[in-house]
Parts: C-alpha cells; sequence; structure tokens
C-alpha cells in the first residue's frame, strides 16, 4: 500500500471497521485471529488462498515439517499460526534468519517478496513448494517469476504453484469469499 512516508499504514488499516476489514489487516482482526476466541474474523486473503489450494490438492499438515519463509502479517505470520492449529511442526524463516533448515520441510512456503530466492539446493527431495512471491526478474526483462526459482527446482520437487497463475489468482478469489462470508 504506497502511502506518504509520515502516514503509518497500520494507522489506515485500523480506520476500516473490523467487521468490514475483508483484507484482514486490521490490529483488532489480528488480534482475534491470534487468539482463537472462536469470534468472527477474517484470515488474510493471500494466506486464506494458501490454505485454500492445500485443501483443494489435498495437502496434509498435520504431522509434517512445513517451513514458512516470510514473516508478513499478509501472509507468513498468519499461515504459520493457522497451520501450527493443525498439528504441524512450522519453521519460519525471512532474509534476517536466512533459510538453513528448510531442506528438512516437507511442505515449503515461500512469501520472501525476493525473486527466486530459493533453489533446489535449499529443498529436499519431494518437497511440497507453494511460491507466493510475485516479482519482476531482474534478468529477464518484464518477465513474473516468483520467490522460488521454478525452473531450478521443478524436477526435485513433488509440486510446485507456478507464477504467475497460482496463489495469485486463489487471492483475488479468497478476498471476494471473505466479502461474501461478511455478508453469511
Amino acid at each position: 500500500m504506497p502511502l506518504p512516508t509520515h502516514i503509518p499504514k497500520q494507522v489506515i488499516l485500523d480506520a476500516v471497521p473490523y467487521n468490514k476489514d475483508v483484507d484482514g489487516l486490521s490490529t483488532k482482526n489480528e488480534f482475534k485471529l491470534y487468539n482463537d476466541n472462536g469470534e468472527k474474523h477474517f484470515v488474510p486473503a493471500t494466506a486464506r488462498a494458501v490454505l485454500e489450494l492445500m485443501d483443494h490438492y489435498n495437502i496434509e499438515v498435520k504431522d509434517k515439517r512445513v517451513a514458512v519463509v516470510g514473516r508478513s502479517h499478509l501472509v507468513g505470520k498468519p499461515l504459520a499460526h493457522i497451520i501450527k492449529r493443525k498439528d504441524a511442526t512450522v519453521a519460519t524463516y525471512d532474509e534476517n534468519t536466512g533459510i538453513k533448515g528448510i531442506e528438512n520441510a516437507d511442505i515449503v512456503i515461500v512469501a520472501i517478496g525476493v525473486a527466486k530466492y530459493v533453489k533446489a539446493e535449499n529443498l529436499k527431495e519431494g518437497a511440497i513448494v507453494i511460491d507466493v512471491g510475485t516479482n519482476l526478474d531482474d534478468k529477464v526483462t518484464d518477465e513474473l517469476c516468483g520467490d522460488v526459482d521454478f525452473d531450478d527446482v521443478k524436477d526435485k520437487v513433488s509440486a510446485i504453484t507456478p507464477v504467475p497463475g497460482g496463489v495469485g489468482p486463489m487471492t483475488v478469489v479468497c478476498l471476494l469469499k471473505n466479502l461474501i462470508d461478511n455478508f453469511r
């Protein structure tokens, strides 16, 4: 969300009444999500898109090792929290921690915002990879790519979402689902 530097982003997000915050990014909505108290809340659309893709393709997280690369309020943090509640062992990584350790994960969700950050050498054979990133490849003019080097990893993993055409379109669907759910 591009804002002038003197305006704090969270102030704007919190100006939206939480019961109309279908993006799920207000402080009050985030509080309800993390406190698991049964109150109505919205899962941020991109995080919900990842969860729905996993459900659709029967990707079970229970008793699995899941790596979440990226800790944003939009994707990484809510996904890590929700997946932990489903009895997975979850480890989170970001640019500061590096990604040493994701090679042990059965499922790797990458939302770090760095083009082709994850390579085959970082993943275990047969891992499932969900690439949330959308970047412009700095080596190829105007070509979209993900946070995972698709061509490098495709023969090593058992499944990977494409970029473009993977999580992005599902995010739009999930934002609309949040909107519809708000009226139920």
